[in-house]
């Protein structure tokens, strides 16, 4: 059976997100959002949050806007200085059940953060990895919020690709309430926890 490749028809774009590309994340200050959350267990046998995050503005040209990267929190108490620097980055006040998916939802999608990412290889491939969050202390805009909102969506989508095709959806937060639309920006209330 042939496929045919016509380079002169015209692009269906590709690469999800409406026809249009997400670009790397690289090295450098970015401001990021939580767009997903997933547990797991760690080769260490260690409870583990994987986070997905979507680069809502970029210092360096804008050019990492949309951009995705996995970071992934270890919740042991030998790791727990990294989710409490987190918690204090988001304004987190009150200790919450980091093992209740709805208030761990809560707390990282709340407001975008600061992050400096370094380059690290890991078997081979090259990524980017979170050295430090910092609090982002401006005003959460539109357009951000238009942003996390499409990486939200976008990520969910994923999911239940993985899920119907046997793949797993990541089955604990695969059912997560979506937070829907700035409804996720809780700027001067106190989470209940």
């Amino acid at each position: 059976m042939a496929f045919m490749v016509d380079p002169n028809a015209p692009s269906r774009g590709g690469g999800g997100g409406g026809g249009k590309r997400r670009p790397d994340v690289r090295a450098g200050k970015k401001l990021v959002w939580c767009a997903d959350i997933e547990y797991g267990r760690s080769n260490a046998g260690n409870d583990k949050l994987d986070t997905r995050w979507c680069v809502v503005d970029d210092p360096e040209g804008g050019t990492d806007v949309r951009g995705l990267f996995y970071d992934t929190l270890t919740l042991s108490e030998r790791a727990a200085w990294r989710v409490q620097q987190l918690a204090k980055a988001l304004g987190q006040t009150a200790p919450w059940d980091a093992m209740d998916y709805d208030a761990t939802w809560q707390v990282l999608t709340r407001r975008p953060v600061w992050v400096t990412l370094v380059s690290e290889t890991y078997n081979g491939k090259t990524r980017v990895k979170v050295q430090e969050f910092s609090l982002y202390g401006g005003e959460v805009t539109e357009a951000m919020e238009d942003t996390i909102n499409e990486a939200e969506q976008w990520c969910r989508e994923g999911k239940a690709k993985r899920a119907a095709s046997g793949g797993g959806g990541g089955a604990v937060s695969s059912g997560a309430p979506y937070s829907g639309g700035s409804g996720h920006v809780q700027q001067d209330e106190d989470i209940p926890f």
